[in-house]
């Protein structure tokens, strides 16, 4: 009878020390997990921001009535938006990653790649941050935007960027680039 006794404890015993290990593996490995599916989506999304800036330029470079489509336009994670106001396309995302150095409201902190500006800022969570990447077309490009959807966008979407023509940007021609989102 103490040999079954024995039995039982030993099974419940395996049992607690295989729940404490694979509890302290997904303790541990979730965060990592997490960052790395960061740093995937936000190279994925450079890509993404690298071929409508590109496609601008080359819009913007040519004749009036230029234009270029870009199909699909994935957007994963975050929120992209086209502020027409201000010329700036930009997206950003919520992210419990350091991957650089953060911006302090005394002090802003942005890197460059190429045009693209890249800034990690901090937000009232702990251990949150918000991620931004933006290009800045003020005085160069008047971008206007239309379509069935608007901004922030987030999915898949087709993207139709066209050249309007020459327009009045302050005190400086400019380039109308109209960027239509279907």
């Amino acid at each position: 009878m103490k040999k079954k006794g024995d039995i039982w404890v030993s099974a419940v015993l395996y049992i607690a020390l295989g729940m404490i290990v694979i509890t302290l593996i997904l303790s541990a490995g979730l965060p990592l997990i997490s960052k790395m599916r960061d740093r995937n989506t936000i190279a994925q999304t450079k890509t993404v921001m690298f071929d409508i800036d590109n496609n601008i330029k080359a819009v913007a470079n040519e004749a009036k009535g230029s234009t270029r489509y870009l199909s699909p336009v994935d957007i994963s994670a975050g929120e992209f938006i086209i502020d027409y106001d201000a010329d700036i396309i930009k997206w950003s995302m919520k992210t419990k990653n350091k991957m650089m150095e953060v911006s302090t409201p005394d002090k802003q902190i942005i890197f460059n790649e190429g045009d693209l500006k890249l800034e990690l800022k901090t937000t009232a969570i702990e251990d949150e941050y918000d991620m931004t990447l933006s290009f800045d077309y003020s005085g160069k490009e008047d971008i206007s935007l239309s379509g069935n959807y608007q901004n922030p966008f987030q999915g898949r979407y087709s993207f139709s960027i066209r050249n309007v023509g020459t327009k009045t940007c302050g005190s400086e021609e400019c380039v109308g680039v109209d960027i239509t989102v279907t």
